[in-house]
């Protein structure tokens, strides 16, 4: 499993050094602000700021999934 937890580490650094956290966490707290209160016009315009970053983001039951592009 060192090989999971190694992709895994590589995914974050990934991630770090292209995005800010911060305002990354931001827009994802705010989409799924807007899908609880059923705001889909704004979820929506925060998916595509979201694909912007170069981020792709897949719902799923469990709540969701990124993907650096």
């Amino acid at each position: 499993f060192g090989f999971i937890k190694k992709s895994y580490e590589s995914y974050i650094s990934k991630l770090n050094k292209k995005f800010n956290n911060e305002v990354m966490s931001n827009l994802l707290n705010k989409r799924e602000c807007a899908r609880k209160t059923k705001n889909f016009e704004e979820a929506d315009r925060l998916i595509k700021e979201i694909i912007n970053c170069g981020l792709s983001i897949e719902d799923t039951r469990d709540g969701y999934v990124l993907k650096i592009e």
